[in-house]
């Protein structure tokens, strides 16, 4: 796990670059600041609100946006997405219980 004050600094040095493909940077910004509805991973509101605004100007549109807004689970793209490979038929991945 990468701490929010790691993903915040490299959110900072992705903002500086040109971009000549900004819809791929766009979805690594998403990926990157999405909220996870743990406070200890989740990027501070007033800057989670900065990235917003600037993928906003990227053309970043609504539904794209709404995992910064609110807490949205991986979808099975996304997820295949984040792991690399689909998983075996039947095994689906479960939040831990935080007991």
């Amino acid at each position: 796990m990468v701490s929010s004050g790691e993903v915040s600094s490299w959110l900072e040095a992705l903002k500086k670059q040109e971009l000549k493909q900004p819809r791929k940077l766009i979805n690594a910004a998403v990926s990157m600041a999405r909220l996870t509805g743990d406070r200890t991973r989740d990027l501070q509101t007033a800057f989670r609100q900065e990235v917003i605004t600037w993928l906003q100007l990227l053309g970043a549109g609504e539904k794209k946006l709404e995992p910064l807004r609110k807490a949205v689970p991986l979808a099975g793209k996304e997820k295949n997405h984040a792991f690399g490979e689909s998983l075996p038929e039947g095994l689906i991945l479960e939040q831990a219980d935080d007991k």
